[in-house]
């Protein structure tokens, strides 16, 4: 988690380096001790990056392989470099998917996508704990500003910036902020609002800032 914080997705080529070296070498560990467990729950991808050749330390029979979002497009994360792209394997999550005992998904979409890799495909809706999440009613109408937040990370944060002409038009005509959790280096030239690093521990009270929530995606 401290390498996390302090290395990946810093804008840093030697940081963001340095971290995918050591979370790879950590788990090539991790999966040759897989072997000794009855089950190995894999949760989108072996590493960040879908580094060639990890699947083949995966003990076949005993992988339960949950998807919640469509990796199948492209993976997880890519490096900028086109020469260290080619260390990369776009097509591993079909191949951890072919080769587990099961697959969990979060939709009917991935469901449909799978299931021609997978004869055991389980859909599980993707939910929240509505307990834990509630909406802040005290502060509704209180805000000068309607504040439009998004919440995510530094992978997708870039899908922000096919709002931000949006973004722009709305902040000349009302008095709207953008609120950004997730990625507090993303620039948005032109648009007005705050910042933050994502928080376990403040991501309900981050969200209850939000009058509007929005996820921007490309059609793909």
């Amino acid at each position: 988690e401290r390498m996390f914080k302090y290395l990946y997705n810093t804008g840093s080529f030697v940081g963001n380096l340095s971290y995918i070296f050591s979370e790879i070498t950590n788990r090539i560990s991790q999966l040759f001790k897989s072997r000794l467990y009855d089950v190995v729950f894999i949760q989108k991808s072996l590493t960040s990056i879908n580094l060639k050749g990890l699947p083949a330390l995966v003990k076949r029979s005993r992988v339960i392989f949950d998807v919640d979002d469509n990796i199948f497009q492209q993976p997880v994360n890519t490096f900028s470099s086109k020469f260290l792209r080619k260390f990369q394997d776009s097509n591993q999550a079909f191949y951890l998917a072919k080769i587990s005992k099961a697959v969990v998904v979060g939709n009917r979409f991935l469901q449909d996508l799978v299931s021609p890799s997978n004869k055991n495909v389980q859909l599980i809706p993707t939910s929240i704990d509505t307990e834990r999440f509630t909406p802040d009613y005290n502060k509704l109408g209180e805000s000068g500003k309607a504040v439009i937040g998004w919440m995510g990370g530094p992978s997708t944060s870039p899908y922000l910036k096919m709002l931000t002409d949006v973004f722009r038009k709305l902040q000349e005509k009302y008095a709207v902020e953008i609120g950004i959790i997730g990625d507090a280096n993303i620039v948005l030239d032109g648009v007005k609002g705050y910042r933050q690093g994502w928080s376990y521990k403040e991501e309900v009270e981050q969200l209850r800032k939000f009058d509007i929530g929005i996820m921007p995606m490309p059609d793909n």
